[in-house]
């Protein structure tokens, strides 16, 4: 239920810093040119539709025999093998004929040769099961799986000229303000918030809505499309998340009247659920569902098509991408 911790920049970048300077001693100066060369045409966001060898977000569907194949023509990989196998390093391995390096942490995760790193862009950013995220979402969770040297700034100009991205990205700009400090729950489902969002175009399967409650510590987000935004269906969603997860100790909801009804009061008594309601006119006080709410249309509106009909079937995508992604505050 948790999502990933948050990442020590300073310590990733002298871990990058370590395993970049290793490989850049392997490279003659020639090596070096046609490196810069191939890495520049091929990771420019492309027209790619269907990447050859990704089937997810997950590198574990990478097919080795061929990502092997890219290795072992790749120039500048076959260097840093002769100069590892004539010089053993603890920072390389060779596991079933590919090289892997290793971070600080003791993880070791195939290099990828430049070749191949066009569609690794692709399948982590455009894929619908990568949700369009910018830079950061997008470095990070390559990084958890994968290593070239130019890998950062090769995402930044990938994404930059992203079409979809530049469409329906929000820029945000927040107005200074005192602090406010909430004291965070001590577990996961402690504390959630519950939102609809909508009406939104209505798809082919006749939903209109989205009923969603996030998980305040974590993060964490369940969501499903819904062809009104009723008690009745506020009360089963509640229902059908209380059974799957156990029941929150707490629920946060606005004060629209799918939420104050006396049914659906009753509902969150039985489950033993304490509901309370954020304050009027106040939208921060349920920030958090608030905040996955713009996303996740923005997101949306990337994959749907002209028609604007479709979007439902992009969405268990487009959280489960969310869910997966590192979120700065946990």
């Amino acid at each position: 239920m948790s999502r990933h911790p948050l990442i020590n920049n300073e310590e990733i970048n002298d871990d990058l810093d370590g395993v970049c300077a290793a490989m850049t001693r392997s490279k003659t100066k020639q090596q070096n040119i046609t490196a810069q060369d191939s890495s520049t045409s091929s990771t420019t966001s492309s027209s790619i539709t269907s990447p050859k060898f990704f089937h997810s977000k997950h590198l574990s569907s990478l097919d080795p025999d061929r990502l092997k194949s890219e290795q072992n023509n790749d120039a500048e990989i076959q260097e840093v093998i002769h100069e590892f196998t004539d010089k053993p390093d603890d920072r390389y391995s060779i596991v079933n004929g590919i090289l892997n390096i290793q971070f600080k942490n003791g993880k070791y995760v195939p290099v990828i040769p430049i070749t191949l790193r066009n569609e690794i862009l692709h399948s982590f950013h455009d894929h619908p099961t990568a949700g369009h995220f910018a830079r950061d979402k997008t470095w990070y969770r390559l990084l958890h799986r994968c290593f070239w040297p130019t890998m950062r700034q090769d995402v930044i100009h990938y994404i930059q000229p992203c079409l979809a991205c530049a469409q329906h990205n929000i820029r945000r700009h927040k107005a200074p303000e005192q602090m406010q400090l909430t004291e965070p729950p001590g577990e996961v489902f402690d504390l959630v918030q519950m939102d609809f969002t909508g009406p939104l175009p209505r798809s082919t399967n006749g939903n209109r809505y989205v009923i969603s409650l996030t998980d305040y510590l974590s993060k964490y987000v369940i969501s499903k499309a819904v062809a009104d935004d009723s008690t009745k269906t506020a009360a089963e969603f509640l229902v059908d998340v209380s059974l799957e997860f156990d029941p929150p100790h707490q629920l946060q909801t606005d004060r629209g009247t799918h939420f104050t009804a006396a049914i659906f009061e009753a509902v969150a008594k039985r489950l033993r659920c304490v509901h309370t309601l954020s304050t009027p006119y106040h939208r921060q006080s349920q920030g958090v569902i608030e905040r996955f709410n713009a996303t996740f249309k923005q997101q949306l509106a990337k994959y749907t098509n002209e028609h604007y009909d479709d979007w439902d079937d992009y969405l268990r995508t487009t959280v489960s991408s969310y869910d997966s992604s590192v979120h700065q505050v946990t």
